[in-house]
């Protein structure tokens, strides 16, 4: 374990960028720039927002949005074609090309409501512990969130450790349990709230393979793979002392199947590029396990199963795809 140089130091200057990436929520990115700009700072160096709206209404209105928030100097507003990893990219190049000092960059969700102190505070402790990056901790509210309530209680399962990857490549989520010290050291950060020292990983790039065109290029397991590539550089934890709020609406990839897709896409990539980290035979056991303990004793075996013929079918066709391709190379 490192050695802790200061507690939250707030003497120190900084200079940090925030990075929000949206897609057809024009009220999502108004309430998190209205929540931004009610704030002030004077470290708070570049807000990027990439805009991949594919609508005509909802790219209008976040036209709107612009109009309203260019007003504020240090706001650009970029757009992509492409869904989050890629316009994580595009943020990341521009950063790159504008040749600005950076002590870090933040990356928020869209729909994460967040003090700019608390945010400071991360930036701070990062500097000065030489980690690479860091969580605050995720505290999920509203109606939406009834299935990750207990991620958010002290401890349903005290023996199981946040913030790991097991060989199967789950997550295991950020919240209160476990976290008894301020610091929790951890094998990936979650990609809706993170704080990344920006000397380290601004080489780097997001995993743009993961995007999937049916839904609206979301990604399962680019922060997972950010993580992994990042850890290369430094320690990656999760901060208890300082925190943000999740909206957690209800989104579009929610269809059962073609999350089963995405994740199977997910999964066969991350056993093709980590090998010593991620194994088959861990994974198939793991989705299987997943079906029965929800045909058992959720009472729906038949959609259980369907998503796991579903998941089965994808992963075994993306690891096929994912060999030939390298054998090609």
């Amino acid at each position: 374990m490192f050695s802790q140089k200061s507690h939250l130091d707030n003497t120190s200057a900084i200079s940090y960028a925030i990075v929000v990436c949206t897609k057809n929520r024009p009220s999502e990115i108004s309430s998190f720039l209205r929540n931004l700009t009610m704030q002030e700072s004077q470290f708070l160096d570049s807000v990027v927002v990439v805009d991949g709206s594919t609508d005509s209404n909802f790219k209008s209105e976040i036209k709107l949005q612009e109009e309203i928030f260019l007003l504020k100097s240090n706001i650009t507003f970029l757009t992509t074609n492409g869904g989050k990893p890629t316009a994580l990219n595009v943020s990341l190049k521009y950063l790159r090309e504008s040749g600005m000092l950076l002590d870090a960059v933040v990356f928020l969700d869209d729909d994460i409501s967040f003090r700019l102190e608390d945010l400071e505070k991360g930036i701070k402790y990062l500097k000065n512990n030489d980690i690479c990056g860091l969580s605050p901790v995720i505290v999920n509210e509203g109606e939406t969130c009834s299935r990750f309530q207990n991620r958010n209680r002290e401890s349903i399962f005290p023996f199981r450790k946040s913030g790991v990857l097991t060989k199967a490549g789950d997550n295991r989520w950020f919240n209160y349990r476990n976290i008894h010290k301020n610091w929790l050291d951890s094998e990936w950060l979650p990609g809706g709230a993170v704080i990344y020292d920006w000397s380290k990983i601004k080489n780097l790039s997001f995993s743009e393979q993961l995007e999937n065109p049916d839904l609206l290029g979301y990604a399962l397991g680019d922060d997972v793979d950010f993580s992994i590539k990042a850890s290369a550089y430094g320690k990656l934890g999760c901060l208890h002392e300082i925190q943000v709020i999740h909206s957690s609406p209800l989104s579009s990839y929610r269809n059962p199947n073609k999350f089963a897709l995405a994740r199977a896409k997910w999964k066969a990539y991350l056993v093709f590029q980590y090998p010593l980290k991620f194994h088959t035979h861990r994974v198939v056991l793991m989705e299987v396990s997943r079906a029965i303990w929800h045909g058992a004793f959720k009472g729906k075996p038949k959609k259980s199963y369907l998503n796991l013929s579903i998941f089965l079918s994808e992963f075994m066709r993306q690891t096929k795809l994912l060999n030939s391709t390298d054998s090609r190379n």
